[in-house]
């Protein structure tokens, strides 16, 4: 009690003032006795077996020591005593609860601090390259879009830069670290004095952005400007010679997508390094590129397609600690007229540019669960897990689509996995985050496919599994060079994700190395060609055995 014991014992002669004038009737309080048990407790005396004694001495002495004679105060006393303990009980059990809630709202506040501190390093590790420090594709992906939904009236130039080692003998060394991080130092130099923005998309390749350009000759200026500061070594530095290529495409913000552009960069890209051996650009034309004009082909083939002629292939995902297989991977796959045979990631971009990707994964998805709900019926039940764009998500009717097929194909919600694009996740709508929750009560796994999330909130969607960036494990090879910083970041970065409850998976592994660090680093599960290829139903059937 602050002041001490004279400030305690001052309160005690008050109180005890107080409990005298109740006896003799002086008093104007009718509940003067559960009073004076609020005022125990008020004061800080709240250990109950002193309350017991000092009540037991009252009721033999208080009337003798305070001189207080007559029936009716001796008859008084033993009820007012009681209201003192009825007053004391209730008293000290708020505090106790209001004690409890302080308590409670303090360790949520403090669980919620560190979930968002989890939150921002997970963002951070996600949105920057850990060796150069650069913005990543995933950070690129939603400045981009931003830049298209915010200045629809302007003009934007994206150059994809690539680094090579000049090679007359047609061999192609290896670009070094040192290299790369030189690059992105020049790079990020002229960023800055220019107004730009650049991010690193790959290993040896960059994407340089200029906002507010009047016409491709600001393309070019960019790319040349890049090209001279990436000609001079840092100072300070080792540079070795590299013949440094630039793809441009410049374009009116309106109409254009982020996936468009970063295409038609990548396209320019291709062309500068097939026109030259030396350092140069080249200018998107979308007129100018046969593989433009044979692709459109495909897009408008497949657009006609009916959709009996696609097929549904499934890839093995194993548990990595064991190597169980414990799901499939479904995937369509399509052949053209002219022989032209296309899978899984290739298929699914292909079916973008014709505006029917939603109608391809439903094929996908009402093949797989009829074939899930057999392999799931056995001593070793599988799962399926079918990509998923945010168009499809959109569509009224999805959710309620499932459940039927659910019910139809006697397949248990939790065998079924959907993973969800990065639009779902970069920038979700009402809608869709409507449709992922009701999925979530549905009993229907979800997973996140992180490349190009974007400003993804994993805490604050019913995702439970991560599948990984396969441009992180590319390098879990101990003779790779970027083994190092590969392994430390995905390390890191698998903690993390198990810290917050979710499945860590990886996909595309080739290899014998990368399985292998992926089982020292603890990942979950894991699918690759170097695992178990693609297959039909019936390949799937007599690898299970059946």
């Amino acid at each position: 009690m602050a002041g001490g014991r004279d400030r305690r014992r001052r309160v005690l002669h008050e109180l005890t003032d107080r409990l005298a004038e109740a006896l003799t009737g002086t008093t104007g309080r009718p509940d003067i006795g559960q009073w004076l048990g609020r005022q125990l407790v008020r004061h800080a005396m709240t250990d109950p077996q002193t309350l017991a004694a000092s009540l037991r001495v009252l009721r033999s002495r208080l009337l003798q020591d305070l001189r207080i004679e007559g029936s009716g105060p001796a008859a008084l006393l033993p009820a007012l005593l009681d209201d003192v303990v009825a007053g004391f009980v209730a008293a000290l059990t708020a505090h106790v609860r209001d004690a409890a809630e302080a308590n409670a709202r303090d360790e949520r506040a403090a669980w919620r601090e560190h979930q968002q501190q989890l939150q921002d390093q997970a963002r951070s590790s996600l949105h920057h390259d850990p060796m150069t420090g650069l913005p990543n594709r995933i950070r690129l992906f939603g400045y981009l879009d931003q830049v298209l939904a915010g200045k629809p009236g302007s003009r934007v130039a994206v150059c994809q830069i690539a680094l090579d080692h000049p090679s007359p003998g047609g061999r192609t060394p290896a670009i070094g670290d040192q290299d790369v991080r030189n690059a992105a130092a020049r790079l990020r130099e002229i960023a800055t004095e220019r107004d730009y923005f650049v991010a690193q998309v790959g290993d040896e390749q960059f994407v340089l952005v200029s906002e507010n350009t009047t016409g491709p000759d600001d393309g070019i200026k960019a790319a040349e400007v890049a090209l001279r500061a990436l000609a001079q070594p840092t100072a300070g530095h080792r540079w070795s010679p590299l013949r440094v290529c630039v793809g441009v495409v410049e374009q009116a913000a309106e109409g254009a997508t982020t996936a468009a552009l970063l295409r038609a960069a990548k396209t320019a890209l291709h062309w500068a390094r097939a026109d030259s051996s030396a350092s140069s650009w080249a200018l998107f034309d979308a007129s100018r590129s046969d593989s433009v004009a044979r692709r459109q082909r495909l897009v408008d083939e497949l657009r006609a397609a009916p959709a009996t002629s696609m097929d549904v292939l499934y890839q093995p995902i194993l548990r990595v600690h064991d190597s169980a297989i414990v799901g499939v991977g479904a995937s369509p796959a399509w052949r053209s007229a002219g022989g032209t045979t296309i899978e899984a990631r290739a298929m699914l971009d292909l079916a973008d540019e014709a505006g029917i990707r939603p109608s391809v994964e439903a094929v996908v998805l009402r093949a797989a669960c009829a074939q899930a709900a057999r392999w799931h019926d056995g001593p070793f039940p599988l799962f399926v897990t079918v990509d998923l764009s945010s168009a499809h998500l959109r569509k009224p009717g999805f959710v309620p689509s499932v459940a039927a097929l659910l019910d139809a194909s006697a397949l248990p919600p939790r065998g079924l996995h959907l993973a969800i694009d990065d639009e779902a996740l970069r920038c979700p709508t009402e809608d869709v985050s409507a449709a992922l929750q009701q999925l979530h009560r549905l009993g229907v796994v979800l997973a996140a496919n992180i490349v190009g999330a974007g400003q993804a909130m994993l805490i604050d969607t019913p995702v439970q599994t991560v599948n990984l960036d396969p441009a992180l494990t590319r390098h879990l090879v101990q003779d790779a060079e970027h083994y190092r910083s590969a392994t430390t970041r995905t390390a890191w970065l698998i903690d993390m994700l198990h810290d917050l409850d979710f499945t860590v998976a990886a996909a595309d592994v080739t290899n014998l190395g990368q399985y292998e660090t992926l089982h020292d680093l603890d990942c979950d599960r894991a699918s690759g060609s170097y695992l178990a290829r693609p297959a039909s139903s019936t390949g799937i059937d007599r690898l299970l055995g059946r």
